[in-house]
Parts: structure tokens; C-alpha cells; sequence
């Protein structure tokens, strides 16, 4: 029901704005094969805000069925971060443990925040980079979360053009590369 409902609305805005023959699988528009760039300008100061992301209805709960997450890797400015977000309250505070894997590469602990249940955020400069460049490698990625409350969750996400991807954020966001 839910990927009938999204595609229902992907297929209505791409209809709107007149460019139907662009979406081959309008359910790719939301929850796709690939990672997606989005560019915009920040209303207080003007800069540009740049954001690749890969979203996901893949997950593995302990607790829950099937929900969303989406993995966004933002430029503002100069600063640079990873953001997990999940569309459940994945975690708390206490213990938490933010994890990713690449297809091909060793799994990594990122230097996660808690910003809230749904959300946690790495700002770390050195996981900016090994993100990136475990991304430039492969077409797959699985993220966990752990944490005293929840208990572990697992979203898999299909990341294609990693590559691309890694040399356009980059290019944006020169101190991701550095």
C-alpha cells in the first residue's frame, strides 16, 4: 500500500509539471536505485545549501514493520555532514551507535550526535571523507543503528552512481575532499 501511495503522488507531481516520460519507475522518484542531488539557497544567509541523499523502505526492525530512512550527506557553506533519518524513533541517547557498510568495503562507526529519535548526524570531517570515498566504490549500503532504548535497526539502501555522486558532493564542498 505504502509504494502504491508514493508512486501514486510521484506520478501526480510528475503529470503537474509535465515531464512524465522522465520517470521510467515513478517509485525510483522517492525510493531509488541511485543517489539524488538537490540544490538550494539558505533563506538567512544566502549561501548554497547542496544535498545528495538515497532513501529506502528496506529496513530491518526489531520492533516495527516496514518504515523509511533515508541517508543525506549535506553541504552548507563549507561545513559538510552525514544525517541518517528514519521515519520511526530508531534511538536514544544513551549508547548510541551509528554504524555503515559498503558492498566491498569494511563496515564503519560513524562519530554520530543524537539530534533526536529519528535523527542522528555525524559533522566529523574524517567520516565525511571515508564515507565518500567507501560510496565511490560501491552500489550498495546497509546502515544500523543501536541504542539503549531501541535496540538495533538496519536500513539497506541501493546507492548507485556512488561514484558520481562522491565527485559532484566534492567539487561542491571542497572540505569534504580535503
Amino acid at each position: 500500500m505504502r509504494r502504491f501511495t508514493v508512486a501514486t503522488c510521484a506520478i501526480a507531481l510528475s503529470g503537474w509539471v509535465g515531464t512524465t516520460s522522465a520517470l521510467a519507475d515513478p517509485f525510483d522518484a522517492v525510493f531509488g536505485t541511485r543517489w539524488r542531488w538537490v540544490e538550494s539557497i539558505d533563506p538567512i544567509s544566502d549561501a548554497p545549501v547542496r544535498q545528495a541523499y538515497v532513501a529506502t523502505v528496506d529496513i530491518a526492525d526489531t520492533v516495527l514493520g516496514t518504515e523509511e530512512a533515508r541517508v543525506l550527506l549535506t553541504c552548507a557553506g563549507a561545513n559538510a555532514s552525514i544525517t541518517v533519518d528514519w521515519s520511526f524513533k530508531a534511538a536514544g541517547s544513551a549508547n548510541l551507535v551509528l554504524e555503515y557498510r559498503f558492498d566491498g568495503q569494511p563496515g564503519r562507526r560513524l562519530n554520530a550526535r543524537y539530534v533526536n529519535r529519528f535523527r542522528q548526524q555525524s559533522t566529523d570531517a574524517g567520516d565525511v571523507r571515508r564515507f565518500l570515498a567507501d560510496a565511490s566504490m560501491s552500489k550498495r549500503l546497509v546502515v544500523r543503528i543501536d541504542s539503549d532504548l531501541s535496540g538495533p535497526s538496519s536500513a539497506t539502501f541501493a546507492a548507485g552512481a556512488g561514484p558520481d555522486m562522491a565527485a559532484r558532493f566534492v567539487a561542491a564542498c571542497p572540505s569534504a575532499g580535503e
